[in-house]
């Protein structure tokens, strides 16, 4: 909806979300490999949820021949 308020979520909820630890987070954030985030202050990061979402659905493949080649396997 495009009313909606930007919903910020919190490295422990994203964690939650994805089966990480918080660490674990913390880690692919500092190498890169994690959803997009956002800082908050000084020691806090946010991670906007459709930036989550979107960060998700551009992970998830029905097979590995989709996921190696980008495309669905014929």
């Amino acid at each position: 909806m495009p009313n909606e308020p930007l919903r910020i979520l919190k490295t422990r909820e994203v964690a939650a979300r994805l089966g990480l630890s918080p660490q674990a987070l913390r880690v692919k954030r500092m190498t890169g490999d994690s959803p997009p985030w956002c800082r908050l202050s000084r020691n806090r990061v946010g991670y906007p949820e459709d930036a989550l979402l979107e960060w998700i659905r551009s992970r998830t493949f029905r097979s590995i021949a989709e996921e190696r080649h980008g495309r669905p396997a014929a």
